[in-house]
């Protein structure tokens, strides 16, 4: 069955900002209160391999053989290959994970994509992110200064880096409420 109400939710930000500390500890607290999450990362170096796997497996096997997936499942565990991603877009993949039913989905990156998100601005440079974001539901700063000039203009949410535990306060209480 589909899970089309999956609550889903971004964190964006330049290389370095802090992305994937943000996402773990999203992701650690919300596995705290027995949902499921699914997460999505946007891998953005390239054509380097995500991981190296050995040849001679029976799921690289079919991959030479022409698959253009593979998938692999053991009692603990499930993988999945795709030798061609050009075609998959960020909706794709969220289709996916709504087919497995997870109760939030946790996106990092996809900068321009349309899911409610979390932007992380790690200094002036950065700000120029807030205005070509959509769905801006929370901000992180590193400067406490630039934290304190948009916290003054009352557009989102403003969290500091260096207080990630209120930022995931106000995540849990305006995503994870229970539901009955």
């Amino acid at each position: 069955m589909i899970n089309s109400h999956s609550k889903k939710h971004q964190i964006v930000g330049f290389s370095n900002s802090g992305k994937t500390t943000i996402a773990k500890a999203l992701i650690e607290a919300i596995s705290r209160r027995g949902l499921s999450v699914g997460a999505v990362k946007h891998h953005g170096h390239g054509g380097i391999p995500l991981k190296q796997e050995s040849f001679d497996t029976d799921s690289a096997k079919h991959r030479d053989a022409g698959a253009s997936g593979s998938l692999v499942i053991s009692e603990t565990e499930c993988s999945m290959i795709l030798s061609d991603t050009s075609h998959l877009n960020l909706e794709d993949l969220v289709r996916i994970y709504e087919c497995l039913s997870f109760d939030m989905i946790i996106i990092e990156g996809f900068k321009q994509e349309k899911y409610p998100k979390t932007v992380i601005i790690r200094s002036s440079a950065d700000e120029h992110l807030l205005k070509s974001c959509v769905v801006i539901e929370a901000t992180i700063f590193w400067e406490e200064e630039l934290a304190l000039k948009w916290e003054s203009k009352g557009l989102f949410p403003v969290f500091l880096m260096n207080d990630l535990e209120s930022y995931i306060r106000w995540f849990l209480q305006a995503y994870c409420r229970s539901e009955g």
